[in-house]
């Protein structure tokens, strides 16, 4: 398994995308033990809103040559559908709860565990039909897509750094503002509340007028100086 993704000799194709490596790590080495070339790749934004310790989303891809995608789905297919579960398998000491929080998390759980998950519900006794899973996975849709806690001091950072000339009020008010994180559905919601991001918006622009005058007023005062030594 390769965790880099400069790979130049055959193109390589996403075959599954998680938000959490080690289900991805543990994926990409099931493959390349099953003769599959894997690469994981690391593809979180690196733009994210580190000032107040956040990050917009992490994102791992488990890749594999596009000439080997269909084979790695139809393997995965088959080892979900075949796969006995041991005795001493980790998620047999699950409880219910814990098992349908798997479900519900799909995205955090490799697909065999996801798989599995279903299987020990329905043998004890659970009914694990589409409408069920379904429900699950839109509850985890709209509590992933919530916006983070109420960014006071980043806020607050934000207006500082304004009177200080401007620029990290610029990064921070672009961060605030354009955020984003990706749902596992593909769609992207704004990272934080309506209300920090008109304070980014502001914080933006108050940071580029302080930044054009502070460049201003540095601008100036070397002609002034001369001009008073006359």
């Amino acid at each position: 398994m390769s965790n880099d993704n400069n790979d130049a000799a055959e193109e390589y194709a996403v075959i599954t995308t998680f938000i959490d490596p080690a289900p991805a790590r543990e994926l990409a080495e099931w493959l390349e033990r099953n003769g599959i070339s894997a690469i994981l790749t690391d593809t979180t934004p690196r733009f994210d809103a580190s000032f107040a310790n956040q990050t917009a989303v992490y994102e791992y891809q488990v890749r594999v040559p596009s000439s080997e995608l269909e084979r790695a789905q139809r393997l995965m297919e088959e080892a979900d559908a075949d796969s006995a579960i041991a005795e001493d398998h980790y998620l047999r000491d699950f409880t219910d709860d814990e098992l349908f929080d798997v479900i519900r998390k799909k995205d955090e759980w490799s697909d065999i565990d996801y798989t599995l998950a279903q299987r020990l519900l329905t043998e004890r006794g659970h009914l694990m039909d589409t409408s069920v899973i379904e429900k699950l996975q839109r509850e985890r849709l709209e509590e992933l897509a919530q916006p983070s806690k109420r960014q006071h001091l980043l806020v607050a950072l934000g207006y500082l750094f304004v009177l200080l000339g401007g620029i990290p009020a610029i990064f921070i008010g672009l961060s605030l503002a354009k955020l984003t994180k990706k749902l596992p559905d593909g769609r992207k919601v704004a990272l934080y509340q309506e209300a920090d991001r008109r304070h980014g918006v502001l914080i933006y622009r108050l940071g580029m007028v302080a930044f054009f005058l502070t460049a201003l007023v540095r601008i100036l005062i070397p002609f002034v100086a001369a001009s008073e030594a006359q």
